[in-house]
């Protein structure tokens, strides 16, 4: 019994070019679906199809991420410097609130496809907030950000000092991961 064998370019075609020219990423879903369509039609074995998904499932991510770093490189041309409005302890210094932060930022996010969640692991004496910023082509891309807790303030308490770190981590997560400059002019 002779294999069956999925044409995907008809044989002999040739494509010459005489300068470089842009390619438009391809519909994805509609042509993995008609590459898949064609396969089940030639009859195409478990692996070919497996194979098939996989090329699918690649071509689809690699298409997402790009559509995540053109819609953030949008956001970014666009994305005021955010003035740090609030005083820290004892005047020492200004910061920008994360609360700040996203209010003035969110119609941005929205604009260009962006979500975002924010979450938190704390460990002895350390806390990271991971903000998780997802694009609506699917990318995702996790912005990290992990300090020690303040232990040397004897006006808090220990949920306090957590509390508090955490709450520095989460802003410095969101700012790094979508790429915004805070000034104090």
């Amino acid at each position: 019994m002779k294999p069956e064998t999925l044409e995907l370019m008809p044989t002999g075609s040739a494509v010459t070019r005489t300068e470089p020219q842009a390619v438009a990423a391809p519909n994805l879903p509609a042509d993995a679906v008609a590459l898949i369509a064609r396969a089940i039609d030639s009859k195409a074995d478990v692996a070919t199809m497996k194979e098939m998904l996989a090329m699918r499932r690649e071509l689809m991510a690699e298409s997402a991420k790009r559509a995540f770093d053109a819609s953030m490189a949008d956001f970014q041309a666009e994305c005021p410097i955010i003035k740090k409005e609030r005083a820290g302890a004892k005047n020492a210094y200004r910061y920008a609130p994360l609360d700040a932060v996203v209010l003035q930022v969110r119609d941005l996010v929205r604009k260009h496809g962006f979500s975002f969640s924010i979450t938190a692991e704390v460990e002895p004496g350390w806390v990271k907030a991971i903000c998780t910023i997802t694009h609506c082509q699917g990318h995702s891309f996790p912005s990290e950000f992990k300090v020690p807790v303040d232990n040397k303030n004897p006006m808090m308490s220990d949920p306090q000092r957590y509390g508090g770190a955490i709450t520095f981590a989460k802003r410095y997560a969101f700012a790094n991961g979508f790429g915004i400059l805070t000034t104090d002019e």
